[in-house]
């Protein structure tokens, strides 16, 4: 607070305004420096990942008339020779750096706060809308689904309607088609009593009319049968015509059943019209508020927090107070302090220049360490060279050992020229011998590979020279490791005799992996023994500085 942190520096030279404007000067520096470095490095924070990639974040700054009130209290309580001596730029810098941290952490949480409480609020807000969006939507379809039923009952209405109407018209024209016949039967019954009236004149026509008589009685019958249906048909057509006013007055329901439905979607259009512009209304005020929120975070709770910092300055000044009492004190002791440090700092110059001399002597160590190290990988490189050169050779021998059999064999019959050779079974065990031998000591390497070369030299279609049975007898005398044999083996040539050209059998894929595995086991074991052996001829560079 007014002071840098660097307490014995500051003791180690005499108490005078020279040696306090350095001190500024050098504090200045410092703050250039770390101003730089936050610049070149800036520190992501909390609000910065909330944020959203287009969104540039607000630089909140103290103010200047914050820190001139603050450097003012400050000097105040300072003596004037002090006062005098102080740079206040520099001061005003030190409380910017001291304060400024804090101030933007404050006003970040703030801003966190309050983008939080606005997302609550907005989203409380959007969940509602969308709810009653929702339901408004549920309602419109409900009264859609009423509206389609009502129109398919007012279509069925209409058509029964229909049906209706045209049975009346076709029962009146019933009606009036009997009621013609009816007026025709009057008349003939008229006709018929005027001619009973005569019939006692003509006794002939009497009994003619009698006849007729008795054939219109039986008309009447059949014309009374024909009034009662006429009857049953006016009682259905006044059904028909109940019918029909029922009818009409469920259309007439109807029709006012689709006009309330009508005005309640409308209502509910204009309900969801209006909820519509009230969310996008609700959006133009959450980024009205946003942008309130940024333009009140200027001075949000600065005062609170303006307040705790000028208690927190006069509890520092009480400090500085007492601080400054033993100062004074100490001011003939700094003097003879500083005469001290003066022959300290002249012993370490001699010790400086004595650490530079050894530096050099290190940097010459490290250019022959450097030699050495490119003289050790390029012998490393060698021995991989000559370890490959060896692994081809040892294939080369497993052909040349697995061809040797047939070749050993001579001239075959040609009545026994179908029958395939029989593979020999002490090319694994030497294999697996060489094997065991290059895990065991793999520092005879180059001898084992200098041994190798000489034998796949010849081409193997002179096999038929003594010189490959020379080597296959040479070989046979190395002491072939014991090996378990597996129950699923084919039996060796000693179990047959004389009769040794047999066909043999095909390898299973159990006898197959078996190969597999025996070969990956001695890849493994060789490449364990290279790295051994590289491991063994590293050079330990803490010995290094011995030489």
């Amino acid at each position: 607070m007014g002071f840098s942190g660097e307490d014995d520096e500051l003791e180690s030279q005499p108490y005078t305004a020279e040696n306090i404007t350095n001190a500024c000067t050098r504090e200045k520096e410092r703050s250039a420096d770390n101003t730089s470095d936050s610049t070149t490095q800036p520190v992501p924070s909390r609000d910065a990942e909330k944020k959203p990639v287009d969104e540039q974040p607000v630089e909140m700054q103290l103010p200047d008339t914050l820190l001139e009130v603050l450097v003012e209290m400050l000097n105040r309580s300072l003596p004037d020779y002090v006062v005098a001596a102080i740079d206040k730029d520099t001061e005003k810098k030190y409380l910017f750096e001291q304060l400024d941290e804090p101030f933007k952490k404050f006003v970040s949480d703030v801003n966190v706060q309050s983008r939080e409480w606005t997302a609550r609020q907005w989203e409380n807000k959007h969940k509602s809308l969308t709810r009653e969006v929702e339901e408004a939507r549920v309602k419109v379809k409900e009264l859609e689904e009423q509206r389609n039923t009502m129109q398919s009952a007012q279509l069925s209405a209409e058509r029964q309607k229909r049906a209706v109407t045209e049975k009346v018209h076709e029962l009146e024209a019933r009606i009036a088609t009997l009621e013609a016949e009816k007026e025709q039967f009057e008349l003939e019954n008229k006709s018929l009593v005027n001619k009973l009236k005569v019939s006692n004149v003509h006794q002939e026509e009497l009994d003619s009319a009698f006849a007729e008589i008795t054939k219109l009685k039986g008309e009447l019958k059949k014309q009374a049968d024909h009034t009662a249906e006429t009857e049953q048909l006016l009682t259905e057509l006044q059904q028909v015509r109940d019918e029909l006013a029922q009818v009409h007055q469920e259309l007439e329901q109807a029709r006012n059943n689709e006009q309330t439905a009508t005005t309640q979607l409308t209502e509910t259009q204009q309900q969801l019209a209006q909820q519509q512009g009230e969310v996008t209304q609700l959006a133009k005020q959450k980024q009205m508020l946003e942008a309130e929120l940024v333009e009140a975070q200027n001075g949000l709770k600065v005062v609170e927090e303006v307040d705790a910092k000028l208690k927190q300055f006069e509890q520092v000044k009480a400090l500085k107070d007492e601080k400054i009492a033993q100062l004074s004190q100490e001011v003939q002791t700094l003097s003879t302090a500083n005469a001290r440090l003066q022959t300290r700092l002249s012993e370490m110059a001699q010790r400086n220049e004595r650490l530079e001399s050894q530096s050099q002597e290190q940097t010459e160590n490290k250019a022959v360490l450097e030699t050495l190290r490119a003289d050790l990988e390029s012998a490393n490189a060698l021995v991989a060279a000559l370890r490959n050169q060896r692994q081809e050779l040892l294939a080369q021998i497993e052909t040349l050992q697995q061809v040797k059999p047939a070749e050993d064999k001579g001239p075959v019959p040609a009545e026994k020229s179908d029958e395939p050779a029989v593979i020999s079974f002490d090319a694994p065990q030497q294999n697996e011998s060489e094997a065991e031998q290059t895990v065991s000591a793999p520092a005879a390497e180059p001898v084992l590979a200098s041994e190798s070369i000489e034998q796949p030299t010849e081409n193997p279609k002179f096999a038929e020279s003594p010189k490959p049975e020379k080597k296959h007898r040479r070989k046979a005398k190395a002491p072939e490791p014991v090996e378990e044999p597996a129950e699923d083996d084919f039996p060796g040539l000693d179990t047959f005799g004389d009769n040794w050209l047999i066909p043999t059998r095909p390898d299973t894929p159990e006898m197959i992996a078996k190969r597999k595995e025996e070969e990956k086991k001695k890849r493994e074991a060789e490449e364990r023994a290279a790295m051994e052996q590289k491991k063994s001829q590293q050079v330990d560079p803490s010995q290094m500085s011995l030489w």
